[in-house]
């Protein structure tokens, strides 16, 4: 099951979609992921497998766009701030706890290239975050952005 949202994040709207476990029996709570994406993506991109499949597995997961990035709010359009997506993901944890389906108290987030690096910051500084996982993460900018040019480009 699916269930569009809306939280806020430090005064924006950030769209996100929920995905529950099918079988779960009234009144059951699902311990709770909250899915960040790479570099530019948006929640449409890639994040809808994986919440099924964990949905499946019989976990609760939210997939969203970072502020600035598809149907959430910000300005600039597309613009990655890192340190701004740490607090989405913070926002996103309230977002959890307060689902009727959600264990509060079992949450963790999970992060693929860019979105890694987010995750791991998150949870370093969230102690709700109680497990995180990185997928292919950009933990350093810099190298990364390095890496992608040669020296006169840079």
């Amino acid at each position: 099951m699916e269930r569009r949202l809306r939280f806020n994040a430090e005064g924006e709207r950030i769209s996100a979609t929920l995905y529950l476990p099918d079988a779960a029996r009234p009144g059951e709570r699902a311990p709770g992921v909250i899915l960040c994406n790479t570099f530019a993506a948006v929640k449409e991109m890639i994040l809808p497998a994986i919440a099924q499949g964990l949905a499946r597995a019989g976990f609760a997961a939210l997939a969203f766009d970072f502020r600035s990035f598809g149907e959430s709010e910000g300005e600039p359009r597309c613009a990655v701030r890192p340190w701004d997506q740490v607090e989405d993901v913070r926002s996103a944890v309230t977002c959890m706890q307060q689902q009727p389906e959600v264990d509060a108290e079992a949450l963790a987030a999970v992060g693929l290239g860019l979105g890694g690096g987010v995750a791991v910051a998150a949870a370093a500084g969230d102690q709700r975050i109680g497990a995180v996982a990185a997928i292919a993460p950009v933990a350093d900018g810099e190298r990364w952005l390095r890496a992608l040019r040669s020296e006169g480009q840079w």
